[in-house]
């Protein structure tokens, strides 16, 4: 595991580049549960020869815990906080010595969960043997239907059953299939680590696109790439951001990117100056400017999130649980907005608030009703007396507020 210090996620945040083989590990139990989840098709068929492989109870338990909503998959979790080998198998003793109120943590928030889901262990444990209780805390906090509602509700009612399930399926998996398949898929895997961490480097610590195009990161703690060789040129995202710390007793909110190795060898240098430059020269063209902030509102769902965050900030999972989304869904549309200029991000506590800037928002729609009507826009002067309106704007808009 190698380590660069970044700027660009999350202020004085550190990222953390990992090629430990757990991450492969996790992304195999996902590619035998669900071939369709590789991109690279020599991959797929070899999860498919393995998944022919299992027997009935080991395919049962494995598709449980790793199909679908991919439940198990939030065991990523635990990979940045692994010692030895940081393998499959230390991935397992890691789940065995987690407390079982972390353990139903990590399952429940798996997925999307409401703002005021409580997440004490405490409460947690309550629940414990009274299926009553845990179907009315899954139908009142979690946004989760099918495996990933089964898989919440087993836990928090026999949190204990479930780890022995979860440990069967991980042991008896690197048994019988991934101890055979880990040496083919290092080499490339610390190349990939070797060429990310040599990116980071050269761009003076500041984080690679992958990263960076996430506006939640700032403030995780900590920020990872873990590396995989089986995912070719994609990557997956993990992230927690609750008001409550995933594992007690720590200060521990991870914001973990899988990436492929294959996409990490194939990243080109990031050069700030040069991506800054070309940006500007992208706008260069008054008709593109405007193109590109339309097309960012172009999107009924946008326009809830603009609307919603008139009102107030929110976070990412109030956002989605509000219109219904995923949180994937949610990000990549804060992205086109952010990449837009309209949206800027508060840390407090533990959560991200996306925050609409208001004020250039109308002043981005004043100049783009000139530019389509024929007036005058794009110019220095315009530009000086946007920002002037702005500020105005802004001022007023903060005195309102501090007199709500």
């Amino acid at each position: 595991m190698s380590a660069a210090t970044t700027d660009a996620a999350g202020g004085a945040g550190r990222v953390i580049v990992d090629d430990a083989p757990a991450y492969d590990a996790l992304v195999a139990l996902c590619a035998v549960a669900q071939p369709r989840f590789l991109k690279r098709s020599d991959w797929r068929a070899w999860a498919e020869t393995a998944a022919s492989g299992l027997s009935v109870e080991q395919w049962r338990r494995l598709r449980g815990w790793f199909a679908g909503a991919m439940v198990g998959y939030s065991l990523v979790a635990l990979a940045p906080l692994l010692t030895g080998k940081r393998d499959l198998g230390d991935l397992a003793d890691a789940l065995e010595a987690l407390p079982p109120g972390d353990l139903i943590r990590i399952v429940v928030t798996a997925e999307m969960i409401a703002p005021q889901t409580p997440l004490d262990a405490t409460d947690l444990l309550a629940l414990r043997g009274d299926l009553p209780a845990a179907r009315h805390f899954c139908d009142r906090y979690l946004r989760a239907s099918g495996r990933q509602r089964a898989a919440a509700l087993r836990t928090l009612v026999a949190p204990e059953e479930t780890r022995a399930e979860l440990l069967a399926t991980l042991r008896e998996f690197d048994a019988h299939v991934f101890s055979a398949l880990a040496p083919r898929l290092s080499d490339e895997r610390a190349r990939g680590a070797t060429a990310l961490c040599a990116q980071i480097e050269r761009d003076g610590g500041l984080a690679p696109a992958l990263i960076s195009e996430h506006d939640d990161v700032q403030g995780f703690s900590p920020i990872i790439i873990g590396m995989s060789t089986l995912l070719g040129d994609a990557h997956s995202l993990y992230y927690h951001d609750t008001d409550h710390t995933l594992i007690d007793g720590r200060d521990y909110e991870p914001f973990i990117v899988i990436v492929g190795a294959r996409q990490a060898l194939g990243l080109a240098p990031h050069r700030h100056g040069a991506a800054l430059a070309e940006g500007a020269e992208r706008f260069a063209d008054p008709a593109t400017r405007w193109a590109t902030l339309y097309t960012a509102l172009a999107d009924p769902s946008r326009l809830q999130i603009v609307r919603l965050l008139s009102a107030r900030p929110h976070y990412g999972q109030e956002l989605a649980a509000a219109l219904g989304m995923s949180g994937a869904t949610i990000s990549h549309h804060l992205g086109a907005l952010s990449k837009a200029g309209v949206l800027g991000v508060e840390r407090q506590a533990h959560r991200t608030y996306f925050v609409l800037d208001q004020p250039t928002l109308r002043a981005l729609l004043r100049q783009g009703e000139q530019f389509a009507l024929g007036g005058p826009t794009g110019t220095a002067e315009t530009s000086a007396e946007t920002a002037d309106d702005s500020a105005a704007e802004s001022a007023a808009h903060n005195a309102h507020e501090g007199m709500a």
